[in-house]
């Protein structure tokens, strides 16, 4: 894979010496154009240490290292009315003893762990279309007691990496576009739901807590101008979330593409599949927890959205989402759509199942979580690329193939293929055919692993056919 992409992304790389940024646009090429190899091999020796002094040098951080992907992220947004975000947590977990600075994944294991939380943006047909936050952490300095943790600042609890990508996403939204924060239930936090965000950044997110609420139900009296009709009228009503969303009324069903899940837990594989889901919608005002002060606000007016899977597959356990929504939800359109927003939320899975299952990134071998949380930053870079170039091939398969391929390379696929590569759907049915993908009517598209083992072979053949030409040209220059 060409350096071409790599050097939009990074060059706005902020880092202590400059010059740097051609080794991070290197690193971050190779990474993505050989997947299936170590960081070492990938890389080369004089670029793995080049990268070994970057991520170790006292002045690079995870913020100046993406600083021109988050740029460049941002530009691709700002040609969108709204775009969809979608942040998430996952822990990267490590074997070796001697990596200084890890946290424990648990007390029941040896195992140790870095996590990372991201922002992915979208759009609204989940194209992704860059990061737009990071965090990587290891151990805290002083593990707090529970008790302390009731007491510590936002910023030292578990939960503040929401509110620091929310905020990181706020002050990165380009005029003029709209953003819907996703996230999954751990999200569901109040003081979340209350802090203070740009009125163009809306929220939606997956309910946990049954909290308390406020709805305004209809109510039916008698008028005194017509005696014995009846008038409709609202009166405040309160009840617990989960009980609510129940009631509410339906506005119709809505069908939506669910990912496929693999085994797990003594649990069997489910295959993708299309879901009708009925959608019972109300607006709500959730109540301030008991134990929170009056600087929080008293409550936090959101929209409830309940949507129920009707007819699922024989043995499989139906969907069941509980939304809440700062987005207005006025009929069965506006629910449809931001059911739809959330549906994309699971791309952001996918990133992380590429950082790890095709980048190899929990088999790096640094010996600090410092430099380990730089190297992963540039792996995030490179999940995305993958990412990204997978999802254009099946959902805008016309795209031009220059948009996501050097020249040289779409001429290596045009001899392999015997015919010209036009589009990203030609360009990346080639690279798959290179990974060993077999075609045939009513073929499932490629997946990212069989992209990856296609790219590694393009990119010896890149090698090869550059050699082949710089030869050919030297006899006749003779």
């Amino acid at each position: 894979m060409s350096e071409d992409w790599a050097t939009k992304e990074m060059k706005g790389a902020q880092l202590g010496d400059q010059r740097q940024v051609k080794s991070v646009i290197r690193i971050c090429a190779a990474v993505a154009a050989q997947p299936a190899l170590s960081f070492s091999a990938a890389c080369g020796p004089a670029v793995r240490q080049a990268a070994h002094r970057i991520f170790a040098h006292a002045d690079t951080t995870v913020e100046g290292l993406l600083a021109g992907h988050f740029t460049a992220t941002a530009a691709r947004a700002a040609t969108l009315p709204l775009v969809l975000i979608a942040q998430d947590t996952t822990a990267f977990v490590y074997g070796q003893a001697q990596i200084v600075g890890l946290a424990p994944v648990s007390q029941s294991t040896k195992k140790h762990a870095l996590f990372g939380h991201s922002a992915l943006a979208l759009t609204p047909d989940g194209t992704p279309l860059g990061l737009w936050h990071l965090s990587l952490w290891g151990a805290p300095e002083v593990a707090p007691s529970r008790a302390a943790g009731r007491q510590r600042a936002r910023e030292e609890k578990a939960s503040w990496k929401w509110f620091a990508g929310l905020e990181a996403i706020a002050a990165r939204l380009p005029t003029g576009c709209e953003g819907v924060l996703i996230q999954d239930r751990e999200g569901d936090i109040f003081d979340f739901l209350a802090h203070e965000r740009p009125p163009r950044l809306h929220l939606l997110l997956r309910a946990a807590q049954d909290r308390r609420v406020e709805y305004e139900a209809a109510a039916t009296t008698a008028t005194a101008a017509t005696p014995g009709v009846s008038a409709a009228e609202t009166r405040t009503e309160r009840g617990l979330l989960f009980a609510v969303a129940a009631g509410a009324p339906v506005l119709g069903t809505c069908r939506v593409a669910v990912a496929g899940k693999p085994a797990a837990g003594g649990k069997p594989a489910q295959p993708a599949r299309e879901a009708e889901l009925a959608l019972r919608v109300t607006e709500v005002r959730v109540q301030r927890p008991h134990k929170h002060t009056e600087a929080t606000p008293a409550e936090v007016a959101v929209w409830l959205l309940d949507a129920t899977e009707v007819h699922p597959p024989e043995g499989v356990e139906p969907l069941h989402w509980v939304l809440l929504t700062t987005l207005p939800l006025p009929d069965l359109e506006a629910a449809c759509r931001v059911l739809g927003y959330y549906a994309r939320r699971w791309l952001i899975e996918r990133l992380h199942y590429t950082l790890k299952s095709g980048l190899g990134a929990e088999k790096l071998q640094i010996d600090d979580a410092t430099s380990l949380a730089h190297a992963l930053a540039v792996y995030y870079v490179a999940a995305w690329r993958l990412l990204h170039l997978t999802h254009t091939a099946r959902e805008h398969p016309d795209t031009p193939a220059t948009t996501v391929l050097a020249a040289d390379e779409l001429e290596v696929l045009a001899a392999f293929v015997g015919q010209p590569v036009r589009t990203v759907g030609d360009a990346v049915l080639a690279v798959a055919r290179l990974g060993g993908y077999e075609y045939y009517q009513n073929a499932p598209p490629p997946g990212v692993k069989t992209l990856w083992q296609g790219q590694i072979r393009l990119d010896g053949l890149r090698i090869g056919w550059q050699l082949a030409k710089a030869s050919s040209n030297q006899r006749h220059d003779l």
